[in-house]
């Protein structure tokens, strides 16, 4: 009798090998050590307003836990040195306080995606279809940072469904760009005369009885 054909091996060549697995998860640690620079970039920051010995200034910006919060600390002790971004009367706006200001919006807005792969599961992803010969599998696989069903009941969901790897490479790119632009901000503030900083406001002299 003939011997009947054997069945078609499935392709297995889209399939995310130990390469894309490796290559992925080396994009991601280092997407969250280039946050790391930038926060020590915003300590030093801090204490510069500070002028406070180095251990004490940390035990007070380490105390703030997510780098947020450290923004916002940062962004308040600049406000007592610098004058408003946006000044009364049409003044010309300071361009150290107007460079932190679009600094600051731009960090806080980039730190959805490092908090997600920072927090959120990552893993090999698939989507199922019809193939162009007509037959219904596996179209395309990735691998990717997505949010848990879990973190989806919050009904805070991002319009990603999943960060793929050329999404945490844009991010990256990003956030190098932050830490240029934080650096140029600390040489631009320490090159501030101390005049140029937002004075004290007045004490109210107190009335004799």
């Amino acid at each position: 009798m003939p011997e009947e054909p054997s069945p078609e091996a499935p392709d297995l060549s889209d399939i995310p090998s130990v390469a894309d697995e490796r290559e992925f998860f080396a994009e991601v640690g280092g997407a969250i050590t280039d946050w790391a620079a930038i926060d020590h970039l915003l300590f030093r920051i801090f204490n510069s307003v500070l002028k406070a010995e180095m251990r004490h200034a940390a035990v007070i910006y380490y105390r703030v836990n997510t780098l947020s919060g450290r923004i916002s600390l940062v962004s308040d002790m600049l406000a007592t040195i610098l004058p408003p971004p946006n000044p009364p009367n049409k003044a010309t706006p300071n361009p150290v306080s107007v460079a932190w200001r679009g600094l600051s919006n731009d960090m806080n807005k980039a730190l959805a995606v490092r908090n997600q792969l920072a927090h959120s599961p990552a893993g090999a992803m698939g989507e199922t279809g019809r193939k162009p010969d007509g037959t219904f599998g596996v179209t395309d696989v990735w691998w990717g940072s997505y949010m848990s069903h879990t973190e989806k009941l919050r009904g805070k969901e991002r319009d990603e469904k999943e960060l793929r790897i050329h999404d945490v490479r844009k991010h990256r790119r990003a956030v190098g760009q932050f830490w240029m632009r934080l650096r140029a901000f600390q040489l631009a503030l320490s090159a501030l005369p101390p005049e140029s900083h937002a004075p004290d406001p007045p004490r109210p002299i107190p009335q004799s009885q």
